[in-house]
């Protein structure tokens, strides 16, 4: 039997596109398909005609009601030249299955059945239809199972009396017989169960088929429960009026209305009854002569007759409605006058109201409130007390407050509660009177019965600082979108902007100064806000969120002056959202259609290459005012260790592998991915368990959170699955800290912040290869093909594969442990070379560092390993030129490979030095060029990265250089960094951070500057471990006579070594030798060795001895009464050491954690903090020479028991061995985590966007100065 479809469609939009997707899906197909429109507004039929072109598209000229427009709809097909012989009629709303159109016809093989319904279903999965009937003799219409669970009860077709004709499927032979719908059933309601009533009068059979499903919003083109309800009341009684037999029209119907209107009391039914009453006796005429074609027979009287008893019952409506207002004046009379002598209330501000105000600004009053009467206050009920506010301008006038304060409880006399009271902005600037008070609702306030209110003056004023307005359909508390905003108002609010955020929602759970700042509106509803308008003449910035379309957004087209930013966070693709919450999926179907929109905006932000390339596919917006700037995430970057005990018991995770999902219970998501992939997962690592975090309670996810735990019971997998609902921050916290990795199967983001938020607490990832996943992932997890459920449960178990025993360790960061080296360890590092990265290295090369690293270099090729310098031609700082040759040299056993020093701008370097120094924090854009324009080598950056297979490890050194950087970013994996760290501000920078956790290992040089790392710079790197530089066992015994005889210093003598620079402290150690000398004049020297930029005072007691080979050196160190070593930037300090080794005691600065930590573990000196401490120091040390030495002693006891190379290199040795081992996936994965959090901090966020601020700001005052 051939089919068409009609669908009838109003303003139907997304929903209706939604319908008609479907019905192109079914199988097997209608012979036709045809659209009726009745004159939607909204764009409906041209969506349809360009998506659809090869359906049939009627146009009506005006809204015909159900009725009309389907039988425009009929009549087209009875006239088609082949009429189908089954006419099937949907409403926009209803989404039909796959097979819906064989089962609904499949009945019509009977010659009996006239019409056939089908199963319907509410979106959440609920029954909505399983047949219809009606309750004799009211003829209220009653679905079947209507909210019923759908277990199978009504499964079984049967014959009914009527269905509904949201979804029908009638003979075309029984409509040509009994005739098309009665229209003046318009425009809905009872137009089906009039034409059932004709079918079965005909001979006709009504049938239920329940194989036949689909799901059905229910009265999207009748929003309003008021209209639907006085429409439906309208139907019922021309349906009575018209089919009911006469008799029973004026007895047993007219008997039941009566005792129906009387007992209705509410007034919103009352009034749509009323109406219904109206409508159908002005219609009575035309409702006889429909009836006449049914009921030839009819009595001549009956229009009197049915008039006046419509009259009659309409009568007894207006009584009782009357009767009800009367009772509810009464009541409030009563209320009033029984109150009024027993209300009394004392105010008490708990805190400091402002005086003036910017007028854009709101603020919360702080209030105790206590009832000092003799009546209670109810906070519920008709008439609940609450807290209001109304402004009082100079003229007197009143202005009723938006905001009201609830009672949570009720208040009883002499009891007092406190509450907060948001008070919005006037409406104009100036002085005014704010009065507070409660108000009972519905009735006044408290001040009108004589109870004194609390009276406040504020001014408000247009204060001259800069304005910006944030725009918003939403503004959440956990979410991307919200996220975002709040690292906006921060940073804007840093920089002295006053920020206003408009949305259409807020979250309670934002912090209060936000919400205080949040506007809730709609754009049409804006006039209510003067401030807010005033505000948004003036902005400088204005910045739309567009996660799909909302109303405010529009406000970007005439946005005057103000630069506008668009914040693109982009939209999930409507076909993958799902369209059963069609009120989401209309959005982003127009937010899609809108995007056209950054046409307006000045700049727009894309927070990922997925997004910033979505907007440059637009063509409206130039590339290059298009900025890709990543989310910002709260949390610090840190391995995040075991969770709360008492979360584990809560969710039931003890000894479970957690496989953790957080955000929203959306189809988009394909949540059920994860559940289908269980089964695979269990059959390796049985106690794992998916723990998915968000709130299903809203009706958009309720369904498919329904669906998922369906889907788990079908697969037996239920008891593995936890569906916590939404938790708050500390729950979340712990969550993440128990699982062992994060994982996702969505199909689009634009970012994705749970993603960032589980790699900031060290936990790896596994995400679908699609969207923008692959580049907030980067290489901090692992990817799957989106529609591959195995491909999901390898990765997932080749994690879990990684991790210790559960029995063993609970903390999956417990694969972070290193064992000690094995031999199999040292075998593998003899198998390959050892690589040391250093900007500079030979022996002319003064530095510490740089020293240090060649003993380590020289000490491990004595041990056989093969050893490799990879350095630059840059052999002295002041210059970074070429001041040897590139090529391949030999030194002691190392092979030193130097590499030509790329030609770089280094005034950004300089720059930055010099910012730092002042105090001032850079932005991260500043250290990328910082970094870029630093000491560096190309060449030496493309060996590493093609040659790092060949090398156990690089060894690379210092932190400050380039050299460092950029080796590490070529070979993460093998760089082992020997960071030589000291609290200097270039060690605070955030790109340092970050480097510090991207190398494979840190090796320290001290207990100190490990702590420095760990708790002032916030490095969670595992792999650490403090190692030092190294001496030989029998250090060589300087000669103190040989020095004096070569630099004629005769008297005692304080030594300083080193480089001649501030950083050195050397300024301060010449103030404090001029200041003894001048309190206490003798033969003291003070000798200083080495080269800088310090210029040395013209004095015979202050000597300058260059740069003293090593052997005079020695000689120097021996003749000393102490070294002096007040430089507050020392990673080790080496000439501590070989001051110790000459057995001559050193004086340090005790602002110096490292050499006070030296100093106070050997007892090999003094560390002082003043200038008293230190004179007292060398007082001491002239004073009593064996003292001197008896602390010269125990400082080399102390290089000699840690330091020397029979000591340390086999340390030196182990460690090498044992970071340079293979590690696990999940560990390399759980370490590379913390690096890629580092790029979505909230710091580098607000660097970036302020940087976007200032450009725009400044190239629109530009353009306003031209023009």
């Amino acid at each position: 039997m051939s089919s068409a479809v009609i669908v009838l469609t109003w303003n139907g939009g997304a929903e209706a596109i939604a319908c008609l997707q479907r019905v192109r899906q079914l199988n097997p197909a209608p012979d036709m398909v045809l659209v009726v429109d009745n004159d939607s507004r909204d764009g409906t039929p041209e969506q349809i005609a360009a998506l659809f072109p090869d359906i049939t598209l009627i146009r009506n000229a005006q809204n015909l009601g159900y009725a009309g427009g389907m039988n425009i709809g009929i009549r087209a097909l009875l006239a088609h030249e082949s009429p189908p012989d089954i006419i099937v009629l949907l409403n926009q709303d209803t989404l039909v299955d796959r097979e819906w159109l064989g089962a609904i016809t499949a009945p019509f093989c009977d010659p009996e059945i006239g019409a056939v319904g089908c199963k319907i279903r509410y979106p959440d999965g609920t029954i909505q239809h399983a047949g219809l009937t009606l309750d004799w003799p009211l003829a209220f219409s009653r679905h079947v199972g209507r909210y019923e669970p759908d277990r199978g009860q009504y499964d079984a077709p049967r014959d009914v009396e009527f269905v509904t004709f949201a979804a029908v499927a009638l003979r075309r032979q029984a409509l040509e017989r009994i005739g098309l719908f009665d229209e003046g059933y318009r425009p809905a309601y009872f137009e089906d169960v009039d034409l059932c009533a004709r079918l079965r009068r005909a001979g006709y059979r009504i049938r239920y088929e329940p194989r036949a499903t689909l799901t059905h919003r229910e009265s999207t083109s009748q929003r309003d429960d008021l209209v639907r309800s006085a429409i439906a009341h309208q139907g019922r009684l021309r349906f009575v009026l018209k089919m009911y037999p006469f008799e029973a029209i004026t007895g047993a119907f007219a008997e039941a209305e009566q005792a129906f209107l009387v007992q209705h009391s509410n007034p919103p039914e009352c009034r749509a009854l009323r109406w219904a009453y109206d409508r159908t006796l002005a219609e009575m005429t035309e409702i006889l002569h429909a009836r006449r074609n049914c009921d030839p027979d009819m009595p001549s009287d009956t229009l009197m007759t049915l008039r006046a008893l419509l009259l009659d019952l309409r009568h007894t409506l207006d009584t009782r409605l009357l009767q009800r207002l009367r009772a509810r004046a009464e009541e409030i009379s009563d209320l009033v006058t029984d109150y009024i002598d027993s209300l009394a209330v004392r105010y008490t501000l708990l805190s400091q109201p402002p005086t003036r105000l910017d007028w854009s600004e709101s603020f919360l009053i702080d209030l105790k409130v206590e009832n000092s009467g003799f009546a209670p206050w109810r906070g519920i009920g008709d008439h609940p007390v609450r807290l209001g506010y109304q402004w009082i301008d100079q003229a007197g006038t009143r202005h009723a407050g938006r905001h009201r304060s609830a009672i949570p409880q009720s208040v009883h006399p002499g009891e007092s509660i406190r509450l907060a009271l948001r008070i919005d902005p006037p409406p104009a600037p100036g002085m005014w009177r704010l009065q507070i008070e409660l108000v009972r609702e519905y009735i006044d306030y408290f001040s009108t019965y004589g109870i004194q209110p609390l009276f406040l003056n504020i001014e408000y004023v247009l204060e001259p600082a800069p304005r910006a307005v944030i725009l918003s359909f939403a503004i959440a508390a956990h979410d991307a979108v919200g996220s975002n905003i709040l690292a906006q108002v921060q940073a804007l609010r840093q920089t002295g902007y006053r920020v206003l955020i408009l949305a259409e929602y807020a979250d309670e759970r934002l912090p209060t100064d936000t919400l205080l700042a949040t506007v809730t509106t709609r754009r049409n509803l804006l006039h209510e806000h003067p401030a807010v308008l005033e505000h948004m003449r003036r902005a400088a910035v204005i910045i739309a969120h567009y996660p799909l379309y909302y109303d405010l957004v529009e406000l970007i087209r005439s946005a005057g002056d103000s630069v506008v930013i668009l914040d693109y966070h982009g939209i999930t693709p409507p076909e993958i959202w799902g369209i059963e919450t069609v009120y989401y999926y209309s959005r982003m179907v127009r937010g899609i259609t809108m995007l056209s929109l950054a046409q307006y905006a000045d700049y727009a932000i894309g927070h990922s290459f997925l997004t910033c390339a979505e907007l440059i596919a637009t063509g409206v917006i130039d590339p290059e005012r298009i900025e890709q700037i990543p989310c910002p995430i709260a949390a610090h970057p840190t391995l995040a260790g075991p969770p709360a005990p008492e979360i584990v018991e809560q969710f039931g995770l003890r000894h479970q592998h957690v496989l953790l999902y957080v955000g929203r219970i959306a189809r988009s998501k394909r949540i059920h991915m994860l559940v289908q992939a269980l089964p695979i997962i269990l059959s390796r690592h049985s106690r794992t368990m998916l723990v998915l975090v968000g709130d299903y309670r809203p009706s958009i996810y309720r369904q498919y959170a329904y669906e998922i735990e369906a889907h788990a019971r079908a697969l037996g997998v239920d008891a593995h699955v936890r569906l916590t609902g939404q938790v708050d921050d500390e729950t979340l916290e712990q969550l993440y800290r128990a699982c062992a990795m994060f994982v996702t199967a969505s199909l689009h983001e634009g970012f994705c912040m749970p993603v960032a938020e589980a790699m900031a607490r060290g936990r790896p990832v596994v995400a679908t290869r699609v969207a923008a996943l692959p580049e907030t992932v980067g290489d901090a997890g692992l990817l799957f093909d989106p529609d591959n459920t195995a491909d999901l449960a390898a990765h997932v178990c080749r994690l879990l594969d990684d991790l210790p025993p559960l029995e063993e360790a609970s903390d999956p960061l417990a694969v972070l442990r290193l064992a000690p080296a094995t031999e199999e360890d040292f075998a593998r590092l003899h198998e390959r070379k050892i690589g040391i990265v250093t900007p500079r290295y030979g022996v002319d090369v003064l530095g510490g560092a740089e020293s240090g690293i060649r003993g380590w270099a020289e000490q491990l090729a004595a041990r056989g390993y093969t050893v490799e310098a990879l350095t630059t031609t840059t052999i002295d700082m002041v210059n970074w030129g070429d001041h040897t040759s590139p090529g391949v040299e030999h030194l002691n056993g190392v092979t030193i490979r130097r590499f030509h020093t790329s030609s770089v701008d280094n005034r950004p370097f300089h720059a930055l030095r010099l910012k730092v120094d002042r105090g001032e924090r850079p932005r991260f854009c500043e250290e990328e060029r910082f970094m870029e324009s630093n000491l560096r080598s190309a060449d030496l950056e493309r060996f590493i990265a093609e040659h790092a297979a060949e090398y156990a490890c690089f060894l690379v050194t210092p932190y400050l250089f380039g050299t460092s950087y950029w080796a590490i970013q070529r070979a993460p994996d093998r760089s082992i960094l020997i960071p030589c760290l000291h609290d200097e501000p270039l060690a605070r920078l955030s790109i340092v951070r970050r480097m510090l956790e991207q190398a494979a290992a840190l090796f320290f040089n001290s207990e100190e500057e490990s702590d420095f790392a760990l708790c002032a710079l916030g490095v969670v790197n595992p792999y650490r471990t403090c190692l030092g530089f190294g001496f030989p066992d029998q250090p060589e015994r300087g000669d103190p006579l040989r020095f004096r005889q070569r630099t004629g210093i005769t008297g005692p003598m304080l030594l300083y070594a080193g480089r001649l620079e501030p950083g050195k402290n050397v300024p301060l150690l010449i103030e404090y030798f001029m200041r003894y000398k001048a309190e206490r004049p003798g033969p003291l020297t003070l000798a200083l060795s080495g080269t800088g930029s310090i210029p040395l005072p013209s004095r015979d007691d202050i000597v300058g001895l260059g740069m003293l080979p090593r052997d005079a050196l020695t000689d120097a160190y021996a003749s000393a009464v102490a070294l002096c070593q007040l430089s507050l930037n020392e990673s080790f300090s080496l000439v501590l050491m070989e001051s110790w080794l000459q057995s001559r005691p050193v004086i340090v600065h005790a602002d110096c954690a490292v050499t006070r930590g030296h100093v106070e573990r050997s007892g090999g000196g003094y560390a002082i903090g003043s200038y008293e401490e230190f004179r007292a120091a060398v007082d001491a040390l002239l004073a009593d020479e064996t003292a001197g030495a008896a602390r010269g002693e125990r400082g080399k006891a102390y290089v000699l028991e840690r330091y020397t190379w029979s000591r340390l290199l086999p340390r030196i040795e182990e460690s090498i061995a044992r970071f340079s081992r293979p590690r696990p996936l999940y560990a390399r994965l759980a370490q590379r985590s913390i690096a890629r959090a580092l790029s979505f901090t909230r710091q580098r966020y607000e660097d970036d966007f302020l940087d976007l601020i200032e450009r725009a700001v400044a190239a629109a005052q530009a353009r306003k100065q031209e023009g």
